[in-house]
């Protein structure tokens, strides 16, 4: 369970858009869940497939945020957008915990970026 204090960095929850006539293309991401405070910590495993992936330009992070009822739809066709930074993080794996406040979204950047 993260420490008081420790959702420090603000984050937005990006779904595909729905196509509504020529505005909006299949292709765009809307704001499903905007400035949502997380916390986005690099996963710290050192085993071989790790260090591969780092050698391929990949890296994975747990960014872990407060459950409630606009973020309970999360799930793999999302994605995480950096509010501050910009940087894209896909949806690997969504974790909620056992007493269901908080949710462990498993993420990686540098593969598959927007898809």
């Amino acid at each position: 369970m993260p420490a008081v204090g420790s959702l420090r960095e603000k984050i937005d929850l990006q779904a595909r858009g729905e196509q509504t006539g020529f505005v909006q293309s299949l292709s765009d991401w809307v704001d499903v869940v905007a400035n949502r405070s997380a916390r986005i910590k690099p996963t710290s495993q050192m085993d071989e497939m790790l260090i591969a992936d780092r050698l391929k330009g990949v890296s994975d992070f747990v960014i872990t945020i407060r459950c409630s009822n606009d973020v309970s739809s999360v799930d793999t066709n999302y994605r995480v957008k950096n509010s501050r930074s910009g940087q894209i993080y896909n949806i690997r794996h969504v974790l909620v915990d056992e007493k269901d406040r908080h949710i462990y979204l498993a993420c990686n950047i540098g593969i598959d970026e927007g898809c």
